[in-house]
């Protein structure tokens, strides 16, 4: 089953993570990395497989948008962390 998108938050101190479904719209996976980031998330991933886009959040920054990235970092908030996110583009 395809995903439409997958929003990634991490939040360090607890570390927290979120995956959601496809059941969500674009706009309202938008909508809550913000409020995530808002509410003292330190990074956020929104990634979508078939536009091949990771949108990047973080506190006091505008949202990052990389196009077919092969990998993402979680530095500085993950030290040494790389998300493989090529692989989400390959075709069955």
């Amino acid at each position: 089953m395809p995903v439409a998108s997958l929003p990634i938050v991490l939040h360090l101190g607890p570390m927290r993570g979120k995956l959601d479904d496809h059941s969500d719209s674009p706009t309202s996976l938008q909508a809550k990395l913000e409020e995530y980031v808002e509410n003292g998330a330190e990074l956020g991933w929104l990634i979508d497989p078939q536009e091949r886009t990771v949108y990047i959040y973080r506190p006091r920054t505008a949202v990052q948008r990389v196009d077919n990235p092969q990998r993402i970092s979680g530095d500085p908030v993950l030290p040494c962390f790389t998300l493989e996110v090529g692989r989400l583009w390959e075709t069955p």
